[in-house]
């Protein structure tokens, strides 16, 4: 297909294309249609590539222009379109000049489309793939699209987690709806980490599909976006369900059937618009990491679970996390140790669920036996296990005790307790 087959291509579907520059080399071969939003990384570009963009960050600067059309030439594109309407009023007139001073073929795309239509449109108008009028849409064609699209949409959902669009919030929301993603949703992130598969990526691109059958109901989930990043899965979503650590929870029981679960979830906070989800983002990220030092962890951890556990952790003191330890849960631990008990593990378990019949069978003791001890923790700790704000002491002293055990981050000093990543 030559580029000039592209100027007509369905215009039931796409008019108002417009060659506006570059019209004597529309002759060149079409071998693929590629899509970029923004026009700064062209090293995966193949000869013979026509490339659609949004022109992204573009500026009426005949350097920058040149630059950039040197760049696309010197990768032997067949021709370059873009879409105004977005994110550039129109086309900048520099890279009209400098597109025809290349002699590569500009396409003006018609404004407010979705991606979806435009890459439609153009591969129809390519001869191996027959149009919508001799019958079904190929599968080809229809996957390609969805492909592109969904390349985009992804590059977007990755944007928006890093806050790496500093656009306004008006363009991310047009960014947005050019790619299909819905606005009239709430949207939560959820962040999931295999411990003892850190930094062994192909281990975790297996479980993607196992992952990504979580949240495949509909009547459940409006919408889901799953991210592989670095050693973590993370899932932009949409739940029907108003408690999502409940929802989770019960899924991952479903899906590990009984078995020992290889991995760990947290959740952030729901956000209500998209400058929000960030915020969600780091939200889960730290409820992923802090769950294990919870009294009572769980598979799924909320970050509304982890919030004071957070805020000891931002204790910058290392030194000042051991002296509330002393003054807490170390006199427990110099007990157990001088008596061979275990009245500090006695009290993780009573702390879990302030039950006394059910911390006494989880610990096969009689319940006399558990009534004991707590008497002795409260005469060894001075603090009274009836009155709630000694247990929250008590609880974030044993929070204290775990993340001091934990080693310090690389690049930190050991004085340090250790950062969000």
């Amino acid at each position: 297909m030559r580029v000039e087959t592209l100027d007509h291509a369905h215009p039931r579907s796409v008019s108002g294309v417009e060659v506006v520059a570059g019209k004597k080399h529309v002759d060149n071969q079409v071998a693929w249609i590629n899509l970029m939003e923004i026009l700064d990384s062209f090293e995966q570009l193949q000869p013979g590539e026509f490339l659609i963009s949004t022109g992204y960050g573009l500026k009426d600067d005949p350097v920058s222009a040149r630059e950039i059309l040197s760049q696309l030439v010197s990768h032997r594109i067949a021709g370059l379109a873009l879409q105004p309407g977005y994110y550039i009023d129109e086309i900048p007139p520099a890279f009209v000049e400098a597109a025809e001073h290349y002699g590569l073929p500009l396409i003006r795309l018609p404004a407010k489309l979705t991606f979806g239509k435009i890459t439609k449109a153009l591969f129809n108008a390519i001869g191996a793939l027959p149009s919508e009028e001799e019958g079904e849409a190929p599968l080809l064609r229809r996957q390609s699209t969805r492909h592109l699209t969904r390349i985009l949409l992804e590059n977007f959902i990755d944007d928006l987690l890093d806050r790496k669009d500093t656009a306004s919030y008006s363009d991310m929301c047009v960014r947005a709806s050019s790619l299909g993603f819905r606005l009239d949703l709430p949207y939560q992130v959820g962040v999931v980490r295999f411990p003892s598969a850190e930094g062994i990526p192909h281990f975790l691109e297996k479980k993607a599909p196992l992952l990504e059958s979580l949240t495949e109901d509909a009547s459940l989930f409006q919408a889901a976006h799953w991210r592989l990043r670095n050693s973590c899965f993370a899932v932009l979503f949409s739940t029907t369900v108003k408690d999502a650590k409940k929802l989770f929870a019960e899924r991952f029981s479903r899906l590990f059937s009984g078995s020992a679960p290889e991995c760990l979830m947290g959740l952030g906070y729901p956000s209500a618009k998209l400058e929000d989800i960030p915020r969600s983002y780091e939200e889960a990220r730290i409820a992923a990491d802090l769950g294990k030092h919870l009294c009572r962890p769980d598979i799924v951890t909320a970050f509304r679970d982890v919030e004071a556990l957070h805020l000891l952790r931002a204790c910058r003191n290392r030194e000042e996390l051991r002296r509330f330890c002393d003054r807490t849960i170390s006199p427990l631990a110099d007990y157990d140790r001088a008596n061979r008990t275990t009245l500090r593990e006695t009290l993780k378990i009573y702390l879990r669920s302030l039950n006394k019949i059910r911390a006494s069978q989880e610990l096969f003791i009689h319940r006399q036996t558990l009534v004991y001890r707590l008497h002795k923790i409260e005469e060894i700790t001075g603090r009274a296990l009836e009155n709630p704000d000694d247990r929250l002491i008590l609880e974030l002293g044993l929070a204290a005790e775990s993340l001091l055990a934990a080693p310090p981050r690389q690049g930190e000093a050991a004085r340090h307790p250790p950062k969000i990543d």
